[in-house]
């Protein structure tokens, strides 16, 4: 690929290359590891928080030109509603839900203990 894309292309094209190289080589080490010690990866949640957290990124970057107030809380807004979308898109189920309220809860109660 540098032989084809660096004199075509320049510095853009080395970029290229580069991104592809590291591509494949991630392919193939996952294909390695996958074979050594096969892992039950759950790709349907993880699909779902790529394309939430894409298209959160790309609407960020839709947002248009404001003062910081503004924009900090557009982005704020943005950013609470992460967890928000995980749990509706399923990528958070009930009991994992269940799971952090009982431990922040035990959390905030350690605290409040602390305190009086």
């Amino acid at each position: 690929l540098n032989v084809r894309w660096i004199p075509a292309h320049g510095l853009i094209g080395a970029a290229w290359a580069t991104l592809v190289a590291y591509a494949a080589l991630l392919a193939g080490q996952a294909a390695l590891n996958h074979h050594l010690m096969p892992i039950p990866y759950q790709l349907r949640r993880l699909a779902t928080v790529l394309v939430i957290w894409g298209a959160l990124a790309w609407a960020g970057m839709q947002l248009p030109e404001a003062p910081l107030a503004l924009a900090l809380a557009s982005k704020a807004g943005l950013l609470a509603a992460y967890p928000l979308l995980l749990v509706a898109g399923g990528v958070i189920d009930a009991r994992e839900r269940r799971l952090v309220r009982e431990r922040l809860g035990a959390r905030w109660r350690a605290r409040r203990a602390e305190g009086s």
